[in-house]
């Protein structure tokens, strides 16, 4: 345990005590450790070799070596495995594994300083997330870090919303894992008028990676332009409106990103609303030449039947 960074610091009697939480295991090649979107279910370290961390959305993402680890994140947030992790293709794994349930003790044996390290390591992995989001692209490290502390993980189950048409600004969120579908009732059309649609229409689909939430942010009293719904279950990073807008009055340059993100999704959104409002033009107008032609063919039934 000594190579490792997360228990250089510790005594023997410390490192001893922790030890007797962990258990050995070995993976043979491409064997799987832990699979994205199971159940977390232990902590580990790794001893010798190498493992592989991927996701179904971005395929392979990084390499673990010799003294790192992975899993508390899953464990500390009580949710699903975020990555699958599978042993090196040119050999074997060795971990220590820390089981869930032994998991509450071997923090309280670690104390501050391994919740720290911790807490470190979760913003670590949230700043990778969303370093991908073209939105934050021009940032800076400092400003990505500054960003990775507002988010927290939210599972959405496929129905689940995380924003409601017209409602105030819930937060910002970014799509990990499934679509989200922005979803509108209704769409203005020239006039000052507006095209209900039987059932809410998807005008947008978002994937991993993809940011929401941020129209009814950046512009004040500004209400949700659609309503956000996962079209399957579905894991984002969300933080929360009240957090985001003290950032936003912190960073210029995030503000200026997202207010061009709003402005051309607007533009995109106008686009499917024009198509939109054409079809349902074209529709009304041959829904009212139907009924026409139906009146005029009632109309010479009854005058057959009078003669």
């Amino acid at each position: 345990l000594r190579a490792a960074d997360l228990f250089r610091g510790f005594g023997d009697g410390e490192v001893a005590a922790m030890v007797d939480l962990l258990e050995l295991r070995f993976y043979g090649p491409g064997d799987v450790v832990v699979a994205e979107g199971d159940k977390a279910d232990g902590f580990y370290v790794i001893l010798c070799g190498a493992a592989d961390v991927a996701t179904r959305a971005a395929g392979p993402v990084r390499g673990c070596l010799p003294g790192d680890w992975f899993g508390e994140i899953g464990l500390l947030k009580h949710r699903p495995r975020a990555a699958t992790v599978s042993a090196g293709e040119d050999g074997g794994l060795a971990v220590l594994r820390c089981d869930a349930a032994d998991f509450g003790a071997f923090l309280e044996l670690g104390g501050d300083r391994l919740r720290a390290d911790f807490d470190a390591a979760i913003a670590n992995q949230m700043a990778h997330l969303l370093a991908p989001v073209p939105q934050f692209a021009a940032l800076g490290g400092a400003w990505l870090g500054a960003l990775a502390e507002l988010f927290d993980f939210r599972e959405v189950p496929r129905g689940g919303e995380l924003c409601a048409q017209g409602a105030p600004s819930g937060g910002l969120f970014v799509v990990l894992r499934g679509f989200i579908d922005l979803r509108s009732a209704s769409v203005a059309v020239g006039g000052g008028g507006a095209v209900a649609f039987p059932a809410p229409a998807t005008l947008a689909t978002l994937r991993a990676h993809d940011l929401g939430g941020f129209s009814s942010l950046v512009y004040a009293n500004a209400r949700e332009p659609f309503t956000a719904a996962a079209a399957e279950d579905a894991l984002v990073l969300w933080a929360a409106a009240d957090r985001a807008h003290a950032l936003l009055r912190k960073c210029p340059m995030l503000r200026h990103e997202l207010e061009v993100a709003a402005d051309a999704l607007a533009r995109a959104v106008d686009r499917d609303v024009a198509v939109a409002a054409a079809v349902h033009a074209a529709g009304a107008a041959a829904r009212g030449a139907l009924e026409a032609r139906v009146a005029d063919l009632e109309a010479e039934v009854a005058r057959l039947r009078g003669a």
